[in-house]
């Protein structure tokens, strides 16, 4: 059974959001989303350390609809900024916001 599923390729289900630390920022943006997995909203971090051009590119490549940018001034304030790739907005929102926002629109 082991050597039939070997060469099989395993799927794994695409996130529905994408954190992004800018700067040195990846404590805050563990913590975000571990928030948001809490939640039940399935979360990948960029842990690649790319410009934030590249790594939007890639969100969107992957068909990730939001993104959640955890940047310096982010930080600061205790807030992310949740970027909406379909609806092409973006709005700088607390933790529990951005999970009620995310969770409004799924359903």
């Amino acid at each position: 059974m082991m050597e039939m599923l070997k060469d099989r390729p395993v799927e794994r289900p695409q996130p529905g959001v994408f954190v992004i630390p800018i700067g040195d920022t990846m404590p805050n943006a563990l913590g975000a989303a571990d928030s948001l997995r809490a939640a039940g909203i399935r979360t990948g971090v960029d842990m690649t350390k790319r410009k934030l051009k590249k790594s939007l590119a890639a969100v969107a490549a992957r068909g990730i609809r939001f993104a959640i940018l955890v940047g310096n001034d982010e930080a600061a304030a205790g807030k992310v900024r949740l970027k909406d790739m379909d609806g092409k907005t973006e709005a700088v929102l607390s933790i529990e916001e951005v999970i009620y926002q995310i969770e409004k629109i799924r359903s």
